[in-house]
C-alpha cells in the first residue's frame, strides 16, 4: 500500500518513517450545546500569529479541522496533542471561531513530553 502510494505522488519510497495515530473515546460538549459550544477537539498545530495579532491554534475532531484563535490574555499556551474542550465562543469571519471575554477553554488533557 505504501509502495502505491508513493508511486502515485512520485515519490521513491517503500515504508512509512513516521505516522501519527491516536485514538480517543467518542466526543462529548463542553458546557451547554450551542453554537458557541466546542466538542472536545486535538490541538494539532504549534500557535501562529494572525494578521489581527491573535493566537491561532488548528484543532482536528469529528473528521475535520477547525481553528480557534484569541488574544494571548484570553488563549492559553496550548500544545501540539493537548485536547481541550471550549464555550462561548463566537464565530469568525471566514471560518473558525474565536475566544471572546467571557469564553471558556478548557484543557482536558496534556500532550506526552516527547522522548528523545
Amino acid at each position: 500500500m505504501v509502495a502505491s502510494l508513493a508511486k502515485a505522488a512520485g515519490l521513491d519510497r517503500d515504508s512509512v518513517k513516521f505516522a501519527y495515530f491516536f485514538l480517543t473515546p467518542k466526543s462529548d460538549v463542553c458546557g451547554e450545546p450551542d453554537e458557541g459550544s466546542l466538542e472536545i477537539r486535538r490541538v494539532v498545530s504549534s500557535p501562529m500569529l494572525n494578521k489581527a495579532g491573535r493566537t491561532r491554534y488548528i484543532l482536528c475532531g469529528d473528521g475535520k479541522l477547525e481553528t480557534i484563535s484569541g488574544p494571548a490574555k484570553l488563549i492559553m499556551d496550548l500544545h501540539r496533542g493537548d485536547v481541550i474542550c471550549a464555550s462561548g465562543l463566537e464565530p469568525r469571519p471566514g471560518g473558525g471561531r474565536g475566544l471572546v471575554p467571557g469564553s471558556i477553554l478548557e484543557l482536558r488533557a496534556q500532550a506526552p513530553e516527547a522522548s528523545p
